[in-house]
């Protein structure tokens, strides 16, 4: 642009002087002002600028298209825990705040008592809760007769450009589509035989009934159903022990936590069956985890002695332990109540202590 400037100048220079040259040597007074029109309109194009054409950089504009976000569907890729040694489901759920019950349709397990060190345990759901739950089944191969001469692969792009293979899913669907409540994932818990997700059948609508859980089958002295709890009444639990309330429930806090004296009496705050007893979740020290149906465990921490095993049907008010300082630093029970996995405040369940 710069030279393009000077030129312009340079020929407006030599036709001015060529002006002056020729209003010296002609006489006629026409020819002058006809002269000067023509060197006038000339200037005044040269003096007019002209913007400056747009340089585009087509490279640029295609790197900086292809950089753009492409929406996705893939979801984030869910956690995941390693079964170490002594690893229970139920100490897995706990430790994470899941329900055991969502890490049994995650991983597809068909008994809880079944994991092995190094299993991978899925800690997510593998979808996101706004979409409906669907188990594919393995498509069966569609037969269409095709006239001779025709490509068959031409056949197969106009098919699937005519929704043709859509329209068979419609009228003989090959997926059970759910939409995604805890309604329907019960349906889909414990199906009577298991199948992998590929080729899963649609399932019964009448809710499942747990399956190989020791609570149905083993004695339970002293316990029936109206001692488990079975809604958020508070008279159908009671304290586990007696003693001075350290701390509340709060975001920082699980549970309860109560004082005590070393080998003071623990008891189970309602009836169950227990699905855990171990020292395997760090910072629990002695823990026993009861399970009292399929929306309530209730968890009693930092015991020094454990009284009962694991699948043994406990009643409301049986001694299960002796309060301790394990993974401690002061003897005292810690006591949390979980609900779908979640931890709860034990208060709105205990009755008021007199």
């Amino acid at each position: 642009m710069t030279n393009v400037a000077m030129i312009n100048t340079d020929s407006c220079n030599c036709i001015v002087k060529l002006f002056i040259f020729m209003t010296r040597k002609s006489e006629s007074y026409t020819c002058n002002f006809y002269l000067l029109l023509i060197i006038y309109l000339f200037l005044l194009g040269c003096s007019t600028t002209q913007p400056p054409v747009p340089v585009v950089d087509r490279v640029k504009t295609d790197s900086a298209a292809s950089a753009r976000p492409i929406e996705s569907n893939n979801l984030d890729h869910p956690q995941f825990y390693i079964v170490q040694q002594g690893d229970t489901l139920y100490g897995i759920a706990l430790k994470n705040n899941v329900d055991y019950k969502k890490l049994v349709e995650w991983n597809e397990i068909t008994d809880p008592n079944s994991i092995k060190p190094g299993q991978k345990i899925s800690l997510s759901i593998p979808i996101s809760d706004s979409q409906p739950i669907l188990f594919a089944l393995p498509q069966q191969p569609i037969t269409t007769a095709i006239e001779p001469g025709v490509d068959s692969s031409d056949f197969a792009t106009s098919a699937a450009n005519n929704n043709v293979n859509a329209g068979r899913l419609k009228t003989s669907p090959k997926a059970l589509k759910l939409p995604f409540s805890e309604q329907n994932v019960a349906r889909l818990q414990y199906p009577e035989n298991h199948t992998s997700p590929s080729a899963a059948q649609p399932l019964p609508v009448a809710p499942p009934v747990m399956a190989n859980t020791k609570i149905e089958t083993a004695p339970q002295p002293e316990t029936s159903k109206s001692d488990i709890p079975t809604s958020h009444s508070i008279a159908e639990w009671i304290w586990p022990t007696t003693g001075k309330l350290l701390s509340s429930f709060s975001n920082n806090s699980k549970g309860v936590k109560i004082s005590g004296q070393a080998g003071q009496p623990i008891f189970a705050s309602a009836a169950g069956e227990v699905v855990y007893s171990g020292h395997g979740l760090r910072g629990y020290g002695n823990l026993i985890i009861i399970k009292h149906n399929n929306t309530f465990l209730s968890a009693y921490a930092h015991n020094s002695r454990l009284l009962v095993k694991e699948g043994e049907a406990v009643a409301k008010g049986q001694k299960i332990a002796e309060m301790g300082n394990t993974d401690t630093d002061m003897t005292q029970l810690h006591f949390e109540i979980r609900k779908h996995g979640k931890p709860v405040d034990p208060l709105e369940y205990l009755p008021n202590q007199s």
